[in-house]
């Protein structure tokens, strides 16, 4: 009887077998998995190729030319006058400023001198009264006289003054580095040399307008609203007239 050798077993060892049982994977499952039921659920074609054409938009009421569209019904009134108000409120402030500078050498040159009267002033004889308002910044009429040199309306003014039937009508300015004088003592039928005087509450204001003509540009006196002003009201500016001489003479410069 041989030895058993020390590395086998009379009675071999089973060892202990791991479980290896496979499960399969659902596709290859016998039994087939249970699918969501799609029943309440309705399936139609593409719009494209549906059989039933899509209910399009109807534009009978419109007209189409060359890709533009072009209304035919009242609505192109009430549209035309939504972009004009829309073109008009995208004005720039340059744009509307030379309009206004337009209208005003426009004024100028028409001689407007609507909206005035001349009445008679308590203690101020003549004067010129507004038939109807202005408003703000509005041109109501032009200062009209001889535009003199300085030097000219000097030597008048002395002749002037040796008549104390004659008044002084010369309003001196300065501009573009020039002195100039319009002389209006001359009778004539222009409002704005009759328009008094007030230092303290004055209603209209002066300004230089240079208009270009024939004989090239020239300075133009116009006198504008300072403020609203109503109708009844006596036209009043400032002639800025500060010597003492003047005002000893005319104490109403004063007021």
């Amino acid at each position: 009887m041989l030895p058993e050798s020390p590395g086998a077993s009379a009675t071999p060892t089973r060892k202990r077998k791991r479980d290896c049982s496979v499960v399969e994977s659902p596709s290859k499952s016998s039994t087939p998995r249970k699918r969501k039921s799609f029943s309440n659920y309705s399936f139609s074609e593409s719009p494209s190729k549906s059989s039933t054409p899509r209910k399009r938009k109807s534009f009978s009421n419109y007209s189409f030319s060359k890709s533009r569209r072009q209304f035919t019904t009242d609505e192109s009134l009430e549209i035309n006058t939504f972009f004009e108000r829309r073109t008009s409120s995208r004005k720039t402030q340059s744009v509307v400023e030379k309009e206004k500078e337009n209208d005003l050498i426009e004024a100028i040159l028409s001689h407007r001198e609507d909206g005035l009267e001349v009445a008679e002033i308590e203690n101020k004889g003549r004067g010129v009264i507004a038939t109807k308002q202005f408003v703000h910044g509005e041109f109501i009429v032009e200062y009209v006289g001889d535009l003199i040199t300085w030097k000219e309306a000097k030597k008048r003014e002395v002749k002037y003054a040796s008549d104390t039937n004659v008044g002084c009508y010369m309003y001196y300015f300065n501009s573009k580095a020039k002195r100039f004088c319009i002389d209006a003592t001359n009778e004539s039928s222009s409002f704005g040399r009759l328009f008094n005087h007030s230092r303290r509450k004055p209603n209209c204001r002066t300004r230089v307008v240079w208009i270009g003509g024939k004989s090239g540009e020239q300075p133009h006196l116009a006198i504008i609203a300072k403020r609203d002003i109503k109708k009844e009201e006596e036209m009043l500016f400032d002639y800025g007239d500060r010597e003492r001489d003047a005002i000893k003479e005319n104490p109403w410069l004063k007021d």
